[in-house]
């Protein structure tokens, strides 16, 4: 009797083993999925955010108002691209609506870390690049197919009409920011909607 409880807890304990190491192989494996698909939803953060922004300051972005009106417009400058070249600024003046800085670095970027706090953010806290664009106008904004906010690690992109993909074929969901995250700014932005 001893010895087939000794063979039945050694047979249980193969088989956690087993189940145990199948178990971390499968999460390793989905591992750069999940990576990729937390970029794709920082760009879209970093999306709903510029336009959360843009409606509060009369349909600007932070790149065309003034420092003296909450923007960075006398402080930001693009490279020949159309790319901000200092985008940490822009970043810093949305804190409200990004809410954390750790949206602002992709999960695969090893050069970069999470700021504590936006007091704190600079340049080496931040992995996505802003696109400016002179053409890119409130009145245009519906069809402008003109990238916003892109990741230079996986090539995730948010659009200025707020369609974003990830750099797989299985995340190129398209979908309007504008319509199916409504919901969002109005739970996380309810002041924003109240009628006076």
């Amino acid at each position: 009797m001893g010895k087939n409880i000794i063979h039945i807890t050694v047979g249980i304990s193969l088989a956690a083993v087993t189940i145990f190491i199948i178990h971390s192989f499968r999460v390793q494996a989905d591992e750069p999925r999940k990576m990729e698909i937390n970029c794709v939803n920082n760009v879209r953060q970093i999306g709903l955010s510029v336009l959360v922004w843009k409606g509060d300051h009369n349909d600007q972005y932070p790149w065309n108002v003034s420092t003296n009106a909450g923007g960075v417009k006398e402080l930001v400058g693009a490279d020949k691209d159309g790319f901000i070249t200092n985008s940490w600024l822009v970043f810093q003046v949305m804190a409200e609506e990004l809410r954390s800085p750790k949206v602002l670095v992709c999960p695969d970027d090893k050069t970069k870390t999470p700021a504590a706090d936006f007091a704190h953010l600079t340049a080496s806290n931040v992995t996505y690049r802003i696109h400016i664009v002179p053409e890119v106008t409130p009145d245009k904004f519906e069809s402008s197919k003109t990238p916003l906010a892109v990741c230079p690690v996986d090539g995730s992109t948010v659009y200025y009409n707020g369609d974003y993909k990830g750099n797989k074929p299985d995340a190129n969901v398209k979908e309007s920011v504008k319509e199916s995250e409504m919901a969002k700014i109005i739970f996380f932005h309810p002041d924003r909607f109240l009628l006076d």
